[in-house]
């Protein structure tokens, strides 16, 4: 091997080169993919979240309704 070739691989050290910025290119390829499906996964959860926030029922509401049913039957 001489000076003008890459320690690992016997390439010209241009296509050593290439394969690393092929190889960080691909790892920031991966990261943005990854990425992309954590902020899906975030707006659905967040989504359903809020389902739930509006279905739930205010618990001194609950509290007010059974003192009044309480008190129904007991004058009844």
């Amino acid at each position: 091997m001489g000076q003008d070739h890459a320690s690992w691989g016997g390439l010209p050290s241009g296509s050593a080169e290439a394969v690393g910025f092929a190889y960080t290119d691909g790892s920031l390829a991966l990261l943005m993919q990854r990425s992309d499906q954590t902020d899906r996964a975030l707006a659905d959860h967040e989504q359903h979240l809020d389902v739930i926030e509006r279905n739930r029922r205010p618990l001194p509401s609950m509290l007010a309704l059974t003192a009044l049913a309480g008190l129904a039957l007991t004058l009844w």
